[in-house]
C-alpha cells in the first residue's frame, strides 16, 4: 500500500473501500466500489515477508554522531530486487550546513528477518559514499552484524549502551591504515613539488634541483602512537617505505578519482584519502581511518561548519580540560564544544557568526603547557610476509618484466 498515497486520497475524502491500494490489499477488484468490512473482511490479508529499512546520514559515529556538511564526490548504490534505496543527493551534489543530516534510504525485503537482514548487510557493502563528510554506513553493518541485532534482543536502550561503550565500526588493520596513509601524503607532495617545479621552467626560472626530493619522511598519529614512515619513489609506479628497520616496496596506480590502486604483499587495496585542518580521513575499501596532525592546543577552532551560538565561559575567563566552553548550531543540531586542555579563553569570534570547518574561536593560555598529551613514537615494524618485494612469478617473462622495470627506474633516475 502506497501510504502517503492513500492520506492523500483519504484527505481528498475518498473512502477507504473506493482506493485502488486499500481494495487490492483485501483482495477485491480494483475498480470496485462495494463496501468492505474491515472488522470481518472476506479476504482477511496476511503479511508475507520482513522489510528493513537503515537510515543513511551525515553523521560521524566515532564522534558521537556529530552531523558534518560537505560535497560529495562519488555515490554509488546498486538496487535489486530485494533491496531498494533513493538519496536526496548525488555525484558531485553537496549537503549544507542548515540541511538535515539524512540524505538516504534503504529497504531490503526478505522471506524472513535473517534474509532480510543478509540483504541489507550485503547492500551496504557495495554502497560507495565519498565525500567530504563522515556517514553511518559502515556503523550500520556492525549493528546489524551484532548477535544481539541477529537474535532479535533489542531495545530502545540499546544503542544508548552501544554509544556508552564506544562500540566502533570494522576498521582496516592500522599498518595497512599507516602505508595508504603515507603513500597518499608523499605521492601528493611529490606532483605537487615536480609541478611547481615543471611550471617554474615554463617561466623561465630555474630552481635547485633538491625542489624535486623523492625521498619523504612522513609522520602519522594514531590513538596516541606516532607513525614515523620514510617514503621514497622509487619508479614511476613504486614507492619503497621503510619503518623501524623494516620495509615495504608498493606497487601504485593513480585513479582518474583521486584514488590509489595499490598492491601489498600481492594484495590490490582501492584507497582514497581526504586533509581536514587537523587529521587526515583515509578510505580502504569501505572502512575508515583516520589519523590526526600535530596540533596546537592553545587554538579553538570549530570542529564543523555551522553557526557559533553561544560561549558558556566568558572572554578572559578560565576553563578546566573537558569542559564545554561554546555551542554552535550544526544541521539542525546543538553541540557544545570541550577544551582538550585547561587555561584561560580570549575569542576571536562573535556569537551568530558563521563557521566552517577549522574556523578559528579563540585562543587558549594553557595553565602548565608541560602537562599537553604527546604522542609516543611506535617502535614496531611491518608485519614479515613470505614475499615482501612485489610477487613476480616464477615463469622467465615474468621474471624477465621485473627486472627490466627496475632497470627502467635506474636509467630513469629513480
Amino acid at each position: 500500500v502506497n501510504l502517503p498515497a492513500s492520506q492523500l486520497q483519504v484527505a481528498m475524502g475518498l473512502s477507504l473501500h473506493k482506493i485502488k491500494d486499500i481494495r487490492m490489499y483485501y483482495g477485491e477488484s480494483p475498480w470496485g466500489d462495494n463496501l468492505i468490512d474491515f472488522e470481518n473482511p472476506t479476504h482477511k490479508p496476511s503479511p508475507w515477508g520482513h522489510v528493513i529499512a537503515a537510515r543513511i546520514t551525515s553523521e560521524n559515529p566515532d564522534e558521537g554522531f556529530k552531523p558534518s556538511s560537505g560535497t560529495v564526490q562519488e555515490l554509488n548504490f546498486r538496487s535489486s530486487k530485494n533491496v531498494w534505496g533513493y538519496f536526496s543527493v548525488a555525484a558531485s551534489g553537496g549537503l549544507h550546513e542548515f540541511a538535515d543530516s539524512q540524505f538516504g534510504h534503504c529497504f531490503s525485503w526478505g522471506e524472513n528477518r535473517e534474509q532480510a537482514r543478509e540483504n541489507l548487510v550485503i547492500a551496504l557493502k557495495e554502497l560507495s559514499i565519498r565525500g567530504d563528510f563522515r556517514t553511518t554506513v559502515e556503523y550500520l553493518i556492525t549493528l546489524l552484524e551484532t548477535d544481539a541485532f541477529q537474535n532479535n534482543t533489542i531495545d530502545t536502550a540499546w544503542l544508548d549502551k552501544l554509544i556508552a561503550e564506544k562500540v566502533q565500526s570494522e576498521k582496516p588493520d592500522i599498518l595497512l591504515g599507516v602505508i595508504c596513509g603515507a603513500l597518499h601524503i608523499a605521492d601528493r607532495k611529490v606532483q605537487d613539488a615536480f609541478q611547481n617545479f615543471q611550471s617554474s621552467l615554463e617561466r623561465g626560472q630555474i630552481q635547485s634541483s633538491n625542489t624535486l626530493d623523492h625521498s619523504l619522511n612522513i609522520e602519522l598519529i594514531h590513538e596516541g602512537y606516532k607513525y614515523k614512515v620514510q617514503v621514497t619513489k622509487s619508479g614511476a609506479n613504486s614507492y619503497f617505505l621503510v619503518m623501524n628497520g623494516s620495509f615495504k616496496e608498493i606497487e601504485v596506480h593513480r585513479l582518474n578519482d583521486g584514488g590509489i590502486l595499490l598492491s601489498v604483499d600481492g594484495a590490490s587495496f582501492t584507497t582514497y584519502m581526504r586533509e581536514e585542518v587537523d587529521r587526515y580521513r583515509v578510505v580502504i575499501g569501505n572502512q575508515t581511518c583516520i589519523f590526526e596532525k600535530e596540533n596546537d592546543p592553545s587554538l579553538l577552532r570549530s570542529p564543523s561548519a555551522g553557526k557559533l551560538l553561544s560561549f558558556l565561559v566568558e572572554d578572559g575567563g578560565h576553563v578546566n580540560k573537558g569542559q564545554a566552553y561554546a555551542e554552535i548550531e550544526v544541521m539542525k543540531m546543538v553541540m557544545t564544544l570541550t577544551a582538550n586542555e585547561s587555561g584561560t579563553v580570549f575569542y576571536t569570534k562573535r556569537p551568530g557568526a558563521v563557521l566552517d570547518a577549522g574556523s578559528l574561536l579563540g585562543h587558549l593560555e594553557l595553565d602548565d603547557a608541560t602537562l599537553v598529551t604527546r604522542a609516543i613514537d611506535y617502535k614496531g615494524q611491518f608485519p614479515e610476509v613470505d614475499v615482501s618485494t612485489p610477487i613476480m612469478g616464477d615463469k622467465l617473462n615474468h621474471v624477465h618484466n621485473s627486472y627490466r622495470t627496475m632497470l627502467e627506474n635506474i636509467l630513469a633516475g629513480y
